[in-house]
């Protein structure tokens, strides 16, 4: 279910103290309280550490900004019976971002801040998707797929007869000026026994992560990285949140899968869990008429106004070839409109298609989407 068991690693990563506060305090030159219920001679400490501090910057003279971790050390050379307390390094990255860098992620913006040409070392597969909220920003759901075959795995050194890869993938997305407004990430270290491989490899490794941000255009950089192979695939493509208006109608998704998930289990701010079930959106896939019998759609309105409807058209290079009005549920307690459908498969020809959608109240259109998707046989 989007990848949770890979996510609840990474979130029990994220809360052992060792793994997270140990590991910061011990980059950055600072220490840890730990296993103790007195905590006075941690806070001494802490304050005779403030009265006793200093400053340094440099310039580092190697311009090849490569990701890569360079160690600093600061040493007292004129006094002794001192201990100095210092960062343990940087990572090599050019000079501007705001926003801090985890471990995983330095090589991979070092790939994106160098340009040149698009890295396409395996398949990467990105979406989008924008869904009003109440507030002036708007929830931004993006997923990166990578073939589980395009990823390396080598022997497991502390493991025997075990295979492990790793992998990290990040989104950056950026403003009309430039500017980085939001970072998305995730670090998937994955393991499986040898005699298991191809099990392991059979499946989809699926990146989900969710942005809030304002109505604006924007460019979103995806890029996975297999820091074993040292390759990597890079994909860039435009993204456009609108206005939060009245009648603020999401992206009209077509649906690839849906899974059924327990109340426990669901995530109130994901906005792709429709009923008991979490909507799994096409990656751009064709839809073949002889495993798929149907094509699904699903999308949300927010802020409905009275007499407000809907059609569903379908358009083929350009030309209309099927209308289907809808009848819109009622909103839920958020105001929102939540809706999905089908539309059988067996009549449409091979070829390319587009799906409109259009949000109407009386003759007046409030709002409309399309998305396009492929049929073969």
């Amino acid at each position: 279910m989007m990848m949770k068991d890979a996510e609840r690693n990474e979130d029990l990563l994220s809360l052992n103290p060792q793994a997270g506060l140990g590991r910061l305090a011990d980059q950055t030159g600072g220490f840890m309280i730990r296993d103790t219920n007195d905590a006075r001679a941690g806070f001494r400490q802490i304050a005779q550490d403030m009265r006793f501090h200093y400053v340094l910057g440099y310039t580092p003279t190697n311009q090849d900004y490569d990701g890569r971790f360079r160690k600093v050390s600061v040493k007292l050379v004129r006094r002794s019976g001192l201990e100095v307390q210092s960062r343990k390094g940087y990572f090599a990255l050019k000079p501007g971002g705001t926003t801090p860098i985890l471990p995983y992620e330095a090589p991979v913006v070092a790939l994106l801040d160098r340009g040149g040409p698009a890295a396409q070392a395996f398949p990467l597969h990105t979406t989008a998707l924008v869904f009003p909220a109440a507030g002036a920003n708007s929830q931004v759901p993006v997923l990166v797929q990578v073939p589980g075959t395009a990823v390396k795995y080598v022997p497991d050194p502390s493991q025997k007869d075990v295979l492990a890869a790793d992998l990290a993938v990040v989104v950056r997305i950026r403003n009309e000026f430039q500017q980085e407004v939001s970072r998305l990430s995730q670090h998937f270290q994955l393991s499986t026994p040898a005699a298991k491989l191809k099990n392991a490899q059979g499946g989809d490794i699926l990146f989900y992560r969710q942005a809030d941000l304002p109505a604006g255009r924007y460019t979103a950089q995806a890029i996975a990285y297999d820091a074993t192979a040292k390759a990597a695939s890079l994909k860039t493509f435009n993204l456009e949140v609108p206005p939060a208006s009245g009648a603020s109608l999401s992206t009209l998704v077509i649906i690839s899968r849906i899974e059924k998930v327990s109340t426990s289990e669901r995530d109130p701010r994901n906005p792709l869990y429709y009923g008991d079930a979490i909507v799994y959106p096409s990656m751009g896939e064709p839809f073949s008429k002889s495993v798929t019998k149907a094509l699904g759609f699903f999308f949300s309105a927010r802020d409905p106004q009275p007499g407000q409807r809907a059609v569903l058209e379908v358009a083929k290079s350009g030309q209309l070839v099927g209308q289907l009005p809808l009848d819109l549920p009622a909103p839920n307690a958020d105001g929102v409109i939540q809706s999905a459908g089908a539309l059988p498969l067996a009549n449409f020809a091979p070829g390319d298609y587009e799906l409109r959608l259009s949000l109407l109240s009386g003759s007046q259109k409030l709002a409309s989407r399309t998305a396009p998707f492929t049929v073969t046989e």
